[in-house]
């Protein structure tokens, strides 16, 4: 008998449906899907700012040298600002990578639970206000 009919030839009663029991990570996932959705989006917008700001900072420098001192302040402002995207990209993939991994809204110092109020301020805080 192949495997596929023995388990289609059991009597019915032989198969007992038990209710699936739902696991706390189960719970958070689901708890957390529209926030992820929320960084997913917030993410990929970050990144295209950073993109363009990169793109500012590739250009060449005009040959007046006027022109190049103002070039060089407005560059250093936009590095600033690059810098600043990139630490939120980063923060929000570690961010989501703890919605994935379940331990989003776990204090990364002391375990307790980051409280609703602050992640809802900060989405991407790692520890609680506590340990902060």
């Amino acid at each position: 008998m192949r495997r596929k009919d023995a388990i289609t030839d059991l009597p019915e009663k032989s198969i007992e449906m038990r209710p699936r029991r739902i696991r706390k990570e189960d719970t958070r996932m689901s708890k957390y899907d529209e926030l992820a959705k929320t960084l997913k989006a917030k993410l990929a917008e970050l990144i295209d700012r950073a993109e363009i700001i990169e793109d500012d900072l590739r250009h060449p420098l005009d040959a007046d040298s006027e022109e190049q001192a103002v070039d060089l302040a407005d560059d250093e402002a936009l590095a600033g600002v690059d810098d600043v995207l990139r630490k939120e990209i980063a923060d929000t993939r570690n961010a989501l990578g703890r919605i994935e991994n379940g331990t989003y809204g776990t204090c990364a110092n002391c375990g307790a639970e980051i409280s609703e109020n602050r992640l809802e301020a900060l989405p991407t805080a790692t520890l609680c206000i506590n340990c902060a």
